[in-house]
């Protein structure tokens, strides 16, 4: 549960940043990890940006789905339940 509030604080952090992550606040401190979701297509926010927030967020996983847009979940829904399974199954462990 605290690992979702992270995400969508992180994600508040990337819109109020708008187009350009760099400009956003650093993080705060968190003892949890963080799986980062992103589409190599995503149009409203760019790919770049996911690179750029996994630098700024330590221990922190960043999984790029290829030939996927914004709504990864809704382009790749087998792929991505089974990196949630892995996620939640112990794959944050060795982040």
């Amino acid at each position: 549960m605290q690992s979702i509030l992270i995400l969508l604080l992180a994600l508040v952090a990337i819109l109020e940043a708008g187009p350009d992550v760099a400009r956003a606040p650093e993080p705060a401190t968190r003892p949890n990890t963080l799986l980062i979701v992103w589409g190599d297509l995503d149009e409203f926010l760019l790919v770049d940006n996911a690179h750029r927030l996994h630098e700024r967020l330590p221990r922190s996983r960043l999984q790029v789905f290829e030939r996927c847009g914004h709504f990864s979940y809704q382009d790749k829904p087998e792929e991505f339940a089974q990196m949630i399974l892995d996620w939640v199954g112990g794959g944050y462990r060795g982040v």
